[in-house]
């Protein structure tokens, strides 16, 4: 067996933070990112939020396509870093 990606899901409250998701370059594109963004959800769900969020550089398209393809939409940025998209969904 081998770990080809990662997702870190924190909870706090009633919101849930998609901290960290990332694959292995050679991996990209075979659905793998999806898979780990559909089991963050699942188990947001599962805990009970009322939200999921997260952070994307804005030169990253295709983790921005895939948030968007889940429902994820920007909204005001709560990090003041230049460029760093801020999205949420409802769970």
């Amino acid at each position: 067996m081998r770990i080809v990606g990662v997702v870190v899901l924190s909870v706090s409250d009633d919101v849930a933070e998609i901290k960290r998701l990332w694959t292995e370059p050679e991996v990209r594109g075979r659905g793998v990112g999806s898979a780990l963004l559909d089991a963050a959800l699942h188990d947001a769900a599962a805990l009970g939020v009322a939200q999921v969020r997260l952070s994307v550089w804005d030169w990253r398209g295709g983790p921005m396509r895939l948030y968007e393809s889940r429902g994820f939409e920007r909204v005001p940025s709560w990090d003041d870093r230049e460029r760093l998209v801020c999205m949420v969904r409802p769970v």
